[in-house]
């Protein structure tokens, strides 16, 4: 899979922003690149977002999700793997300091996995 540039850069300036809280969204895809982004509804806290699974919307052209961690960690908590297991295929994790160093990448079952950037 694929991620622009400016989607990438955007994503990690959200992350910035929301900090100390966590922030997450449903990403999107044109074809087979990722291009957008959805802010998913719920509650934003410093060590978890909380997300009603029947209020959010959907999106045919889903890729899978993204979400800030504040600490410098990208690794995915057990609650991370359950969110990744619902929400499609590509997942990424944007950790302090929130630059390109300091983002995991998974699959929906939690394996490690890659995004060229286009």
């Amino acid at each position: 899979m694929k991620i622009t540039k400016e989607l990438l850069e955007r994503l990690m300036e959200i992350s910035k922003e929301a900090y100390p809280r966590e922030i997450g969204g449903i990403l999107l895809k044109k074809k087979e690149v990722i291009s957008d982004f959805v802010i998913v509804p719920g509650q934003f806290e410093t060590h978890s977002i909380y997300v009603r699974y029947d209020q959010l919307p959907i999106y045919p052209n889903s890729a899978g999700t993204f979400h800030s961690h504040p600490s410098n960690n990208p690794n995915p908590s057990k609650a991370d793997l359950d969110f990744f297991s619902r929400l499609g295929k590509t997942h990424m994790i944007i950790a302090h300091p929130y630059s390109l160093n300091s983002i995991g990448v998974y699959d929906s079952s939690g394996k490690a996995s890659r995004l060229d950037v286009v």
